[in-house]
């Protein structure tokens, strides 16, 4: 028998369920509700290093880990197999709001793509070309820095005495 009692605490390790609802979500870590085999499980959602985004949603699939075999000390590891990101390459990495379907990717080319609207709470350099669909800075500068303008009493002025 104590080793069947055994095989039940080892099998209760990892279970698989489903987010019920989110406790808390003031600290530095969500507390959520889960439910595994007709089971409530209160843990703390755990996420890898760099990844943090709003709360799993009511529903979502948890991997829940039994911290030293006691359902009572319970990590749990959401995830959502249906939402996630498609058409990737080997390589990629994509993050966003798939409901806004708003996204940052890095390709396997190394790029890096950005659809929504990006506002930058600092500055903003760059060491190659600067483009916005139509025209680079670098012509607008040149187109700035070479022109002239007709003079009144005839001919034309010179380019503006400080170029940008």
């Amino acid at each position: 028998m104590m080793i069947m009692d055994l095989m039940c605490k080892l099998r209760n390790l990892i279970l698989r369920g489903k987010m019920t609802s989110l406790q808390q979500d003031g600290d530095a870590v969500y507390t959520i509700q889960s439910e595994s085999l007709n089971q409530n499980y209160l843990g703390e959602a755990y996420y890898p290093y760099g990844y943090a985004g709003s709360p799993p949603l009511s529903g979502a699939l948890v991997i829940n880990l039994a911290l030293s075999a006691q359902p009572e000390n319970v990590v749990s590891l959401p995830y959502n197999p249906t939402s996630r990101w498609k058409g990737l390459q080997p390589g990629e990495v994509q993050i966003g709001n798939q409901l806004l379907e708003t996204y940052i990717k890095f390709d396997a080319a190394g790029n890096i793509i950005i659809k929504g609207n990006v506002q930058v709470e600092g500055d903003v350099s760059a060491t190659g070309t600067i483009s916005d669909g139509v025209t680079s800075m670098t012509a607008m500068r040149n187109a700035y820095n070479n022109h002239t303008h007709s003079d009144p009493q005839g001919g034309d002025t010179g380019p503006p005495s400080i170029p940008m």
